[in-house]
């Protein structure tokens, strides 16, 4: 429960708000002076000298009376009390509180809103820090214990100063995954005092090594040895926590482990490649430590070397002889460890020869008549073997209306391809009423092993719907197909 706010002047008496259950539980105790104990979850180490010693970092401080002193014959009722900066006021008569117990039989703790008692006389938080003295006299029907009994504790609200000097013996990469950090041992918090250091490894939720102050005195520079430091960039950090449980920023400083050698992939060219153009060259280059360096070779001449991600370059194969040439990638980490990988490509910048391209028929009658269709067929010299040709249809407007694949790998020499007048999807392309009759261009297209394309230029060819045949001595007549 909390205390509601009263004020006396300016030395402040709480008025403790308190429910009283109807099962009152009277201690053992033989007298009223006898001292009594207690314990607090905000304050931890009242009334001893525990390592907290009291100090807490709640405005809101609670505390629990375990035992309370009691005359044989009438059982303690209340106490008086007064919560003041030091342990000699007495508390009077005007401030006393009736005792409330739980059914077990403990007595309930109170809890002094200390910043709601202290607001109207202009203090801040920070002027409530400090040590606070609650002084008690507990009293029974008939009479008030003579001995005051003061309960000592503090507030400290402020983190510590970080950690001072926070450094590791090797600041460099190494391949040894032991390190040692070392810092200033001193006071971090004028207050409540230093009471712990915590050391953390790569941002862990909870410290691999907690030390307290008291297995430190005399050591001015303290000294904790890491073993076995995972692979990569290590962050090692410390803080420092007060006795008020509060926390220090962190003190960092990285250890870099490099136990192994990088791992390397060239993406591309892939081995035996043929290559035509500008190219991007691509690798992947991963290490445990840090980015390699990766340096592109040709021929055994460097040709462009890369610090980091992403791995690659421009390569102008037009500035290369043809045939067969060699590509390496090197990737060195901070050791000089270092991995090749090596393989052959081939450049081919040569355009593909296609020559002596004709037609025919042309005109052409693709119409089906008595069950016959005319189609057309274009003949051509192809100078090499291709991987892909095809034959391509167009209308006046330039639309494509056909794309045929002749053929896969195609030797080189006399080349043919047909077309019976119908679009991509098979339908016969209509030229108009009798007579009628549409031009038509066509081309062949050649991609080499290099990825070369050639276009041939375009030719052209008639299709109509009609025939003229002749009839006599200079006499012809228009035949619909």
């Amino acid at each position: 429960m909390k205390l509601s706010r009263s004020t006396i002047g300016r030395t402040l008496v709480a008025a403790l708000t308190l429910v009283c259950l109807t099962a009152v539980v009277t201690p053992a105790y033989a007298s009223l002076e006898d001292t009594p104990t207690a314990e607090s979850s905000t304050n931890p180490g009242v009334g001893d000298d525990a390592w907290r010693e009291a100090w807490g970092n709640s405005l809101d401080p609670d505390f629990t009376f375990t035992a309370v002193p009691s005359d044989s014959d009438s059982p303690t009722i209340g106490f008086l009390y007064t919560l003041t900066r030091t342990p000699s006021a007495v508390p009077t008569d005007a401030y006393r509180e009736g005792i409330s117990w739980d059914p077990a039989g403990a007595m309930l703790g109170h809890t002094f809103d200390l910043d709601g008692l202290y607001a109207d006389q202009g203090l801040t938080p920070s002027d409530l820090q400090g040590r606070w003295s609650l002084n008690v006299r507990f009293f029974n029907a008939s009479k008030i214990a003579a001995t005051t009994w003061h309960l000592p504790f503090g507030i400290d609200l402020e983190p510590p100063t970080p950690v001072r000097d926070f450094t590791t013996n090797v600041t460099l990469p190494t391949q040894s995954a032991r390190r040692t950090v070392t810092w200033t041992n001193d006071e971090y918090d004028s207050l409540a005092g230093t009471w712990f250091y915590h050391l953390y490894l790569n941002d862990a939720v909870t410290p691999f090594l907690s030390l307290p102050l008291s297995s430190l005195l005399w050591i001015p520079k303290p000294t904790v040895t890491l073993e076995d430091l995972p692979p990569g960039v290590n962050k090692i950090s410390i803080e420092v926590e007060d006795r008020a449980t509060n926390r220090s920023p962190m003190a960092t400083v990285y250890a870099t482990v490099d136990p192994g050698w990088p791992e390397l992939t060239v993406d591309s060219p892939s081995p035996g490649e043929w290559i035509s153009g500008v190219r991007t060259i691509a690798a992947t280059a991963t290490d445990d430590a840090c980015n390699p360096t990766v340096t592109y070779k040709i021929d055994g001449a460097v040709k462009e070397t890369d610090a980091g991600p992403p791995y690659s370059f421009t390569l102008d194969s037009r500035k290369l002889k043809a045939g067969r040439h060699t590509f390496s990638a090197v990737a060195t980490d901070l050791f000089g460890h270092a991995r090749t990988v090596t393989r052959d490509f081939y450049v081919d910048n040569t355009p593909i020869s296609i020559s002596s391209m004709s037609d025919s028929p042309d005109p052409f009658y693709p119409i089906i008549d008595d069950g016959v269709r005319d189609t057309m067929t274009v003949k051509a010299y192809l100078g090499e073997t291709v991987p892909a040709l095809s034959f391509e249809i167009f209308d006046q407007t330039g639309t494509m209306l056909v794309r045929q694949y002749i053929w896969h790998n195609v030797k080189a020499g006399w080349v043919s391809a047909t077309w019976n007048g119908t679009d991509q999807a098979g339908t016969t392309i209509e030229v108009g009423d009798i007579p009628g009759s549409a031009t038509f261009k066509y081309r062949l297209r050649a991609v080499d092993r290099a990825g070369n394309i050639t276009t041939t230029g375009f030719g052209t060819t008639e299709i109509r719907n009609y025939e003229i045949v002749p009839v006599g001595p200079g006499k012809v007549k228009v035949v619909p197909r």
